[in-house]
């Protein structure tokens, strides 16, 4: 491309801009963008704070809510955890189970929505857990939970902001 072509075609960035958000904005309007998106990233999150290979896949458990579990086995992870409480239920669970038994501890990552409508505001329930309830994993004791209420404006900001806000959750694994 000569010099003259590039001057005649300047590149106009906000429009640009424009229009790459209209396009995101588009794929927002169907509910199966967001179902893809969020086990998307969940997916992701998986691979970068589960151990194990190959990672678990994220699932869709109704029809507002997202999960990625992982159960760890051995426990040393828990063992080692820098969170108190995660290393002494992880302790506690040691006494009662031998390895032999199969002690585990769950990992789980959760989003829930409380709608899927792109044109209104929503709320995002995240939540990073471990639990150490062994065999059972109720997720209701014997665990630690990491949750996070997130308010966002419209599903463009959900889009922007998701991984940031489980990113801080995830301190815990």
């Amino acid at each position: 491309m000569s010099k003259e072509q590039v001057a005649e075609d300047p590149i106009d960035k906000e429009k640009l801009q424009k229009q790459a958000e209209q396009e995101v904005q588009e794929r927002f309007q169907s509910s199966d963008f967001f179902d893809d998106f969020i086990l998307y990233t969940l997916n992701n999150f998986s691979h970068r704070y589960f151990a194990s290979t190959p990672a678990p896949k994220s699932e869709q458990i109704d029809a507002l809510t997202y999960r990625v579990q992982q159960r760890e086995v051995p426990v040393k992870e828990g063992l080692t955890s820098q969170n108190t409480k995660i290393k002494q239920g992880t302790k506690e669970m040691v006494k009662k189970y031998s390895p032999r038994d199969g002690a585990s501890l769950l990992y789980e990552m959760r989003v829930g929505l409380e709608h899927k409508d792109p044109q209104k505001p929503g709320v995002a329930y995240l939540t990073c857990i471990v639990s150490w309830d062994h065999p059972e994993h109720g997720l209701k004791q014997n665990c630690f939970k990491n949750e996070f209420l997130y308010e966002y404006s419209e599903a463009i900001e959900l889009r922007n902001k998701l991984a940031y806000h489980l990113e801080n959750l995830c301190e815990i694994f």
